[in-house]
């Protein structure tokens, strides 16, 4: 959904600090993600929870 993909959006720029940043990660592919781009990873609900929760390891320096 649109909001679920302006959520997104808006903490993935919190976490980079920076829209281009977060614009860039949301659009390459991520390992974590099995080399899904995030941006393609929305398509549900639970997707995004997983986007979100891989956000909140990064925003917490838990992501290697």
């Amino acid at each position: 959904s649109t909001d679920r993909t302006r959520e997104v959006n808006q903490f993935a720029t919190l976490v980079f600090g920076d829209r281009a940043c977060a614009q860039k990660w949301l659009f390459e592919p991520n390992r974590a993600l099995h080399g899904k781009r995030p941006s393609a990873h929305l398509d549900s609900e639970a997707h995004a929870q997983e986007v979100m929760r891989l956000l909140r390891r990064i925003d917490s320096s838990t992501y290697s």
